[in-house]
């Protein structure tokens, strides 16, 4: 029998999941186990309506022959909390779930965690005894929402008390986010010269973060590591690549992704594993903070990186990964020309390009491997992005002879450059081309960027059309569509009581009913019949029995819910659909039904008194069927009449 080991992860291009990935792949690769990783993107839908596609992969993944799952909690929880992230697993729940770096709020949950405390208490002790250092501040990461900031605060706090260090709120800043920008930004904003820096040393939730507290350091005038120690955290590529290699807290990702499969794998046979298990992390003094570089006696890295010869190659292949990803990510977010000429800004920074300009045709040439190409006389400027001046135009019906100049005026001009031309097409058409500035000799990475891009251009032309065709379909089908939708709902209206007739009864009651049970709901399907109806007619005349009708139905109306389905299946029978009720309730319903009829008939001056007879079933899975609930619902109305009139004699 098969075993299958899952690992989920927020994205396939970052450092953080591709370390974690060759340490669960090396401890797994010669185990009698499946691994099944997939991407299910950051659970949130307000970061676009792009996201919420993978949702469906916790649902696909929930299947009986996956045993046991591993996430990647880290990579998702640096931006959401732990609560959100459980939520968004709930299907898996029932799996065992190996949880690396954040224990996560779910019953069959494991984790692994780093336990950065000590090493905190290490390193501010470092600073603090060998380099002098007296005022250690905290690049935070939004410890409100990152799991991951919230720990590394916490630890920090908790390592200037072991070395007899206060802590202050003006030595700590918040980032938001564990970004390179933000970092730098929010660190320029709350000092915004040099004379107002305050601190030392700066520690910094991750190795990003730090590469951006020294760049503004660096804007601000000063020298790091001369005027300012930074650490960061992670041990990334870059840190050790750098001019200035970083300081920083190596948490072992490699070990970590091997540390959950061998979790994973003891669960899977059957063994069992404490709920917490904590893996190493190491203190690297490099340049940052005035000392000699010692990473490269780190042991326990991931084989692919720690040789020095390997390092460039990784990180090259670590940014090409993440900008093909990121571009192909973006491209697929744009439908329609408008929309991909809005992101093109954000494409063109994931790339390696400079400047780049779109020029379409006004209608796509056909051209066959037989016949010659002929530029027509005129193109269309879709976008012209320019990175280095801040030239943006977008969508502004330029137009002009490409047989003349292959842009239009004052569009990149006067830019001496490297530039590559490629034809937009798809097939055997022809939709225009696109020119980039380039700085860079890496040819076939951008070749593949301008072909992804081609491609999402021509398929976004093409159904730039269809949406154009539809909405001139649409507008010639607009009129019809409400005169039907006007007739049709007509038609389901009973004119005399002002609610559904019986055949718009029965299709709404039936959706109603549907509707709840798909919830987990159940509900009341309920038969109504006036007591002495034939007495009012005999009396007063058909005229007045038809009023008594209409304040019958009024009744209905106040006494249930606007969400209750209330309709006149025929003379004076009238059923309603409750949603979220039990048939214990009947006997309230009734009493309730009978005080506003006797509201009603008072105010309205009435020669005579309403009052109505119910008889309810409920619905269930087991009895769904609007049709068979009306019967026996009528069946217990009529028990209830002949009470009615019993008591009347």
């Amino acid at each position: 029998m098969e075993r299958n080991i899952v690992v989920l992860i927020q994205d396939f291009a970052i450092e953080y999941a591709q370390e974690a990935l060759d340490g669960i792949y090396d401890y797994l690769k010669d185990k009698d186990v499946n691994l099944i990783i997939s991407q299910i993107r950051l659970p949130d839908f307000s970061t676009g309506y792009y996201e919420y596609q993978y949702f469906a992969s916790t649902q696909i993944l929930k299947a009986k022959e996956i045993d046991v799952v591993i996430v990647l909690s880290g990579g998702f929880c640096s931006t959401i909390p732990s609560e959100k992230l459980a939520e968004y697993l709930e299907p898996l729940k029932s799996k065992k779930i190996i949880s690396m770096a954040i224990p996560l709020p779910l019953e069959n949950s494991y984790h692994t965690y780093s336990g950065c405390e000590d090493v905190y208490t290490e390193i501010i002790g470092h600073l603090a005894k060998e380099h002098g250092c007296k005022r250690i501040a905290f690049a935070a990461a939004n410890p409100e929402v990152s799991v991951e900031g919230k720990i590394r605060f916490e630890a920090y706090k908790k390592g200037l008390k072991n070395n007899g260090l206060e802590y202050s709120d003006a030595l700590s800043f918040d980032c938001w986010s564990m970004t390179f920008e933000h970092a730098r930004h929010f660190l320029l904003e709350k000092y915004p010269s040099k004379e107002k820096v305050n601190f030392d040393a700066v520690l910094a939730s991750n190795d990003m973060m730090a590469f951006g507290c020294i760049s503004a350091l660096e804007n601000l005038g000063l020298k790091v590591p001369d005027d300012v120690k930074v650490f960061g955290y992670d041990n990334i590529a870059q840190s050790q690549r750098n001019n200035l290699t970083l300081s920083t807290i190596d948490q072992q990702i490699y070990l970590q992704g091997k540390t959950c499969a061998e979790l994973a794998y003891q669960v899977i046979n059957g063994e069992n594993i404490p709920k917490a298990t904590k893996t190493q992390v190491i203190a690297c003094y490099r340049e940052s903070c005035g000392c000699i570089d010692e990473s490269k006696n780190i042991e326990n890295k991931n084989p692919a990186i720690d040789s020095p010869q390997n390092v460039n190659d990784y990180i090259a292949k670590i940014r090409f990964t993440s900008n093909l990803y990121y571009s192909m990510d973006l491209l697929q977010r744009a439908d329609v020309l408008t929309a991909l000429f809005d992101k093109f800004e954000m494409i063109l920074k994931s790339t390696n390009f400079l400047a780049a300009a779109v020029c379409l045709y006004d209608t796509p040439i056909i051209l066959k491997k037989a016949n010659s190409f002929y530029l027509p006389n005129r193109v269309k400027l879709g976008v012209a992005i320019d990175l280095e001046t801040g030239e943006r135009q977008i969508n502004k019906n330029i137009s002009f002879n490409p047989n003349d100049q292959m842009l239009p005026e004052n569009i990149f001009q006067n830019k001496k450059g490297q530039y590559v031309m490629q034809p937009i097409f798809y097939g055997e058409n022809q939709y225009g081309y696109i020119i980039c500035r380039i700085e860079t000799k890496m040819y076939v990475h951008n070749s593949i960027f301008l072909k992804l891009v081609s491609n999402a251009i021509s398929q976004a032309y093409e159904f730039t059309e269809k949406v154009e065709e539809s909405k001139r379909l649409s507008k010639e089908n607009k009129i019809l569509q409400n005169r039907y939708k006007n007739l049709n709902e007509q038609s389901k209206l009973d004119e005399l009581a002002n609610v559904l007739n019986r055949r718009g009864f029965m299709e709404a009651g039936q959706k109603a009913i549907d509707f709840a049970l798909e919830m987990n709901l159940v509900g009341l399907v309920v038969f109504g019949d006036m007591n002495g109806l034939k007495t009012i007619n005999d009396t007063y005349g058909h005229e007045m029995g038809d009023i008594a009708i209409q304040h019958q139905a009024e009744v209905l109306k106040k006494a249930f819910r606007s969400n209750d389905v209330i309709g006149r299946l025929s003379g004076d029978e009238f059923a309603i659909v409750i949603t979220s009720a039990k048939l214990d309730s009947l006997d309230s319903i009734r009493e309730k039904v009978n005080k506003i009829a006797v509201s009603v008939c008072y105010q309205s001056d009435l020669p005579f008194s309403i009052s109505i007879s119910l008889g309810a079933v409920e619905f269930n899975k087991e009895n769904f069927e609007l049709k068979e609930l009306l019967k026996r619902a009528d069946e217990q109305q009529y028990i209830e009449k002949r009470r009615f009139h019993k008591e009347r004699r």
